[in-house]
């Protein structure tokens, strides 16, 4: 730090003294400890921390220590700070120190935890500071992978302004909608099947609610607002703007105080496959352009191409053991006569009498009997069922663009279903017969997940043996709701091109069959399970 002249007029000696190092390593301990692995920080709205700075050490050193690096540094980043889980704020840069330093760290430390945040911060540095110059050190830290911002469309400074909208509108958000109204629409979105596709507003719902509650049993009014910001920090995209999105509508109804029979048939005609978060008009000749920019940016031409699923592509959580039935001894001695077959007196057995079917739901399914199948079959009726045909990129290596695709964990798997049902015939099947199972898998969104995140649906997918479908001629590859949040300005464009362009080997697709989802309706669907200890059939009637 010391890298001016000193009070007598000399140069300063080469490198830095002891409470230079005290103080570059206590800031340096100190961040690394806030952030962890990357916890989110805030500005703040104090300003000249630098003077501050100056003033809290003795006036003797204060030439000394006038230093541009370590000016630089405290005026972009002094001032950041983390707020933890109940709402206090604290300095992310300033903690304990000794020498001449301690009291100007402690008093930094303390104006910026009773600053105000103003925003989330975002930088694309690995670093901030500058080091070393030449044999002194200044103050600078290192950031953890995870901190560094990386988006190919926006800018650090771009992001900042975003989360500064998603604030405001979520504090509208907070005041327009009491925590009773929010728990009034949890309950109803919790409810199984009293309204249409819940699973889908239910995690934002959750989320909201919970924010609401924090800040109730929050009495510093100070640590509500902090509250608020940490919230915004940590929100899955899309969940600030609750009066926006489909909760929005379903709060504002209860509130108007509208009977269940009005707010249930507005929400599921908004909710429905072909209106949620589905384009009403083409997109324009701008947004085409504006589009094929963002994929440009993003590399992810690639990733648009689909092709039809095969087994090799699925996750699964069951598949059928391969035979062990001996050889025939006959078949494997040689001799004149090995190729005659011996006359062999069989006793006539009676027919098999199985039990009537167990009605189980999917959980006590998977925990109890699926452990134990040898070989599964799904018995097919005539009626319409709801069969699903999974899909995936084409190109292995394209860049992801669903959810629940990500770099550390591939996952280009997403699937489509017929609204109301299809018949058996168009999935290649034949009806009022029991077919063969492949693999059983849970609904793409589900493989590898930690956490449950039951926005992007929960299913079980039993996969048949020659199921493919045959009435399909366009292109539905993936849907708009499907996409990660950035694609979502897009949408018009991606569904366009979605509808347009054909799913590639429809021949060769192996990943289709009976799709149930948890709170969907099951129609007791029939499983015919063989085990070591006998062939025994179960009726799946819901998912818990």
């Amino acid at each position: 730090m010391t890298d001016t002249l000193t009070a007598t007029g000399e140069p300063s000696p080469p490198g830095s003294t002891d409470d230079d190092i005290q103080l570059l390593e206590s800031a340096r301990r100190h961040f690394a400890a806030a952030v962890g692995e990357g916890a989110p920080l805030f500005t703040t709205d104090i300003s000249d921390l630098w003077k501050l700075f100056v003033e809290s050490i003795p006036e003797a050193q204060r030439k000394e220590y006038a230093c541009d690096a370590c000016r630089t540094f405290v005026s972009r980043y002094g001032a950041l700070a983390t707020i933890d889980e109940n709402g206090n704020l604290a300095s992310a840069i300033w903690g304990e120190s000794s020498g001449i330093f301690a009291q100007a760290t402690g008093r930094l430390a303390d104006a910026v935890g009773r600053a105000r945040p103003n925003g989330v911060f975002f930088s694309n540095l690995s670093a901030w500071g500058t080091p070393i110059t030449g044999p002194w050190e200044h103050l600078a830290v290192s950031l953890p992978e995870s901190m560094i911002f990386r988006h190919a469309l926006r800018t650090p400074r771009q992001e900042m302004a975003e989360k500064r909208e998603d604030h405001a509108a979520l504090c509208r958000a907070l005041e327009d909608f009491s925590i009773e109204v929010v728990r009034n629409a949890r309950q109803l979105l919790a409810a199984g099947d009293s309204l249409y596709r819940a699973e889908k507003v239910l995690g934002v719902a959750e989320w909201f609610l919970a924010l609401h509650e924090r800040r109730d049993a929050t009495r510093n009014s100070r640590s509500k607002e902090n509250l608020v910001w940490r919230a915004v920090a940590t929100a899955p995209p899309g969940f600030t703007h609750i009066r926006s999105a489909m909760i929005g509508t379903l709060l504002e109804d209860l509130a108007r105080g509208l009977d269940f029979a009005e707010i249930k048939e507005r929400f599921d005609a908004k909710m429905h496959p072909l209106q949620y978060m589905r384009p009403t008009a083409g997109p324009s000749a701008g947004q085409i352009v504006e589009a094929e920019k963002a994929i440009a940016a993003l590399a992810a031409a690639g990733s648009l191409d689909r092709r039809f699923a095969r087994l090799e592509d699925v996750e699964a959580i069951w598949q059928p053991e391969a035979s062990t039935a001996p050889p025939s001894n006959l078949a494997s001695e040689a001799g004149v006569f090995g190729s005659l077959k011996a006359a062999v007196r069989r006793r006539k057995e009676p027919p098999t009498v199985e039990a009537p079917a167990i009605t189980i739901t999917w959980e006590k399914f998977a925990r109890t009997v699926l452990p134990e199948a040898i070989e599964m079959e799904v018995y097919v009726p005539a009626a319409n069922r709801s069969y699903i045909a999974l899909t995936t990129a084409d190109n292995a290596s394209a860049p992801p663009i669903l959810q629940w695709d990500r770099e550390e964990r591939r996952n280009p798997v997403s699937w489509y279903v017929y609204l109301n049902g299809s018949p058996p015939r168009d999935f290649n099947l034949a009806p009022d017969s029991y077919h063969r199972v492949t693999t059983v898998t849970l609904l793409p969104p589900m493989w590898g997940l930690d956490v449950p995140r039951p926005q992007w649906g929960q299913g079980v997918i039993f996969l048949l043996k020659g199921a493919r479908d045959l009435k399909t001629s366009g292109g539905i590859g993936f849907f708009p709701e499907q996409l990660r949040a950035e694609f979502h300005p897009f949408r018009k464009t991606f569904e366009a091109f979605a509808k347009s362009t054909p799913v590639a080997d429809q021949n060769e697709a192996t990943a289709c069959g009976l799709d149930l989802r948890k709170g969907g309706s099951w129609h007791n669907a029939l499983i015919r399970v063989t085990s070591k200890s006998g062939r025994s059939s179960y009726q799946l009637d819901r998912w818990d």
